[in-house]
């Protein structure tokens, strides 16, 4: 339990004094609470003072406190509702707040962990009439136990993610001791004794904190700030600070008062964050900053036409044993033109004239998974679709979702407008398949339907329509497999023949008259480094084929090939890929292919390739393969650009001595048993 005060009139940090936690000493020797706050309070010493997570280093806003009531701090609905946030919601929340943790170890040389990544075994708890019980586990994170507590005690979790905040700065910490751990909520430490044993442990603290909130708005054992009375509470933990009078409105509000029995004076109210006064305390002002800030409004309803209607029309509808179920949060309402409003099975939305508007059956249970913050309220009625296999579809503020044939997914952004611009669910595009997935940073997006697939790239929605493509990419594994997300619209070429082609992330689909074939990963590479569909290769004649000498891969072309080994793809091209493939390809003397086909306009012109297996020049006498010491000699003389040009024949072996010799335009070259290569030029 904690109180806030400065540490002194100088610094802008703030500090917390944990008192005595009344649950102990009231259950455990059965004494019942004295009935006037006002003397309780004083005889409490603070001597405990513990160090809060910095406002200003949290990156938290600055809140104006409006709406703060000393009376009605949090309403008993919104502070008993357990079905606020899901395990995986209370994860994520926290992640959300600690991007990095520190690490290391603690001034007790402790390991230094941030509370999304605690984890620790639990035990077991038997239930009572506070708290259903809890069977321990071992290695639970905080999101789980705080969401199993929070489930077993009918407290909102919420309540304690901000109790874990304003009491030891846990949620947004980068480098909490161990300690904080051990006394996370300050449940059984007094500010005059050590701290209960029983107590100490995460576990304990937050299944112990949730259930003696039960305890105190039960009213038997605690019956000071007890609702519908009105009571002089403190300002401060000195006395000279004085009080002022509070009519305690509800049960939620009176266990907060419990658990931290001082209000906020104007100076802390006007601080925000920041510190007031000397007689300034802190602890139920930042409960309610952080709970709004973070969770939004700490009341369960507002008055006004729209709340009043929506409560309506729920009461009309069976209440809370009838067809919407219970309120899951308090209606959202944004002045008094707009509210919104979360059941069980309802999503509810009013706007000033206009009849209410309601989701209902697959689209509301999947909206409320996901929750009202990621898709906003239904702000068009359920329209029903029978094409491409029927369902329904409703546009909320922030999404439009679909429930068709293949499950219910939104629609958001650019690809919600290409999408309407395809005819939407009823036409060509038909219904979605999966929920849109967006890369790190957001700038590139993807989502597929029934009869199409849309990408968001570079600010631009992108479209595969086209059955023969989609076909192949769907083949190749769609958004997930080799070719990636789509990175053009389908495009009309005229070059080699013409054709069509599309262009992925890691690859490209062609359609020529040869037919329609994927161009993926490294040969899509070594394929645009010839020049495309308009280069030396042209348009593909078949699938990449898989299973050559060394684990090699191929794809054939009008005018060549590519040949992919060791992750390096090279095209082989013009009169170079006819030897080569006579010569056995892969398999053959040749190998792979070490470099892509190179044109030279010297000496009348022609293409050269080196292989793993020599030097390949196909010039105008033909394509001949130059290796060894002729290889070296005819490259120092400077190759076929030089003064000897191409060769006109394959190298010769078997002369006098064990030679060799290879002829070219413009003269020879020998080379003798010994490797030592001669080269003769014609006059």
């Amino acid at each position: 339990m904690s109180r806030r005060a400065p540490r002194s009139r100088n610094t802008t940090k703030v500090t917390r004094l944990l008192t005595c936690f009344l649950a102990a000493s009231a259950l455990v020797i059965g004494t019942v609470v004295p009935a006037t706050a006002a003397s309780a309070a004083t005889s409490v010493a603070p001597t405990v003072a513990r160090t809060a997570a910095d406002p200003a280093q949290t990156g938290l806003a600055k809140t104006t406190l409006v709406g703060f009531t000393p009376g009605n701090i949090i309403s008993d609905a919104v502070f008993t509702n357990k079905s606020t946030m899901t395990e995986a919601q209370i994860q994520t929340f926290f992640n959300s707040k600690v991007s990095r943790c520190l690490g290391g170890r603690d001034e007790n040389n402790e390991p230094i962990v941030c509370l999304k990544d605690f984890r620790m075994n639990t035990v077991t708890r038997p239930g009572d009439q506070y708290c259903s019980g809890y069977s321990g586990a071992a290695n639970e994170s905080a999101a789980r136990i705080i969401y199993r507590v929070a489930q077993a005690c009918n407290i909102n979790p919420q309540v304690l993610i901000v109790m874990l905040q304003k009491e030891q700065g846990l949620v947004t910490h980068t480098w909490p001791s161990a300690w904080r751990y051990r006394i996370a909520l300050g449940q059984g430490c007094p500010d005059t004794a050590p701290c209960d044993p029983n107590y100490i442990g995460f576990f304990h603290q937050i299944y112990g904190a949730a259930r003696q909130m039960q305890i105190y708005m039960e009213g038997k054992w605690f019956q000071w700030y007890a609702p519908g009375r009105t009571w002089n509470i403190l300002w401060h933990p000195n006395s000279s600070c004085g009080s002022a009078p509070v009519r305690v409105a509800n049960k939620a509000t009176s266990a907060l008062y419990y658990y931290t029995p001082y209000q906020p004076n104007s100076a802390a109210l006007k601080a925000g964050y920041g510190t007031g006064n000397s007689c300034s305390s802190y602890g139920n002002r930042n409960f309610y900053n952080y709970f709004t800030d973070w969770f939004g409004s700490t009341q369960s309803a507002q008055i006004g036409e729209g709340s009043q209607a929506i409560t309506a029309a729920w009461n009309a509808a069976g209440g809370i044993k009838g067809s919407w179920g219970n309120r899951l949060d308090a209606p959202k309402c944004s002045g008094v033109t707009v509210c919104g409003h979360v059941f069980e099975k309802v999503i509810a939305y009013w706007q000033e004239g206009s009849p209410l508007i309601l989701a209902t059956g697959a689209i509301a249970k999947w909206a409320i998974s996901k929750g009202v913050a990621a898709v906003g309220y239904p702000n068009s009625n359920v329209v029903t679709v029978s094409e491409n296999g029927g369902g329904t579809a409703q546009s909320f503020t922030k999404t439009l979702i679909n429930a068709g044939p293949s499950g219910t997914f939104s629609l958001s952004g650019l690809t919600r407008t290409a999408h309407a611009e395809l005819g939407g669910v009823r036409q060509a595009a038909g219904w979605p398949t999966s929920e849109k997935t967006c890369a790190a940073g957001g700038d590139q997006c993807v989502q597929t339907f029934q009869n199409a697939v849309i990408s968001e790239v570079g600010g631009r929605a992108l479209t595969v329509t086209d059955a023969s493509v989609l076909k192949t990419y769907n083949a190749a594994g769609g958004p997930k497999g080799s070719l990636g997300i789509p990175t053009s619209n389908l495009v009309s070429s005229t070059a080699s023949g013409g054709g069509k082609e599309q262009a992925f992330s890691n690859g490209a689909v062609s359609m020529s008259s040869a037919g329609v074939y994927a161009i993926i990963g490294e040969i899509r590479k070594a394929h645009s480094r010839a020049g495309g569909v308009s280069g030396e290769l042209g348009w593909p004649l078949g699938a990449q084929s898989c299973g050559l000498a060394d684990g090699g891969c191929s794809q054939s072309f009008q005018h060549g090939r590519a040949y992919l080994t060791g992750g390096v793809a090279k095209f082989v091209s013009g009169s170079v890929i006819d030897y080569y493939v006579a010569k056995g390809g892969p398999s053959g003397a040749l190998g792979y292919p070490v470099s892509d086909t190179v044109k030279v306009t010297a000496n009348g012109g022609g293409t050269a390739q080196s292989f793993a297996g020599g030097l390949v020049n196909a010039g105008p006498s033909g394509a001949f393969l130059m290796t060894g010491a002729i290889r070296t000699a005819h490259g120092a003389a400077g190759g076929v650009a030089g003064p000897l040009g191409w060769p006109t024949g394959e190298q010769k072996c078997g002369l006098a001595g064990g030679g060799c010799s290879q002829s070219f335009q413009n003269g020879t070259i020998t080379v003798d048993g010994a490797g030592k290569a001669t080269v003769s030029r014609q006059p």
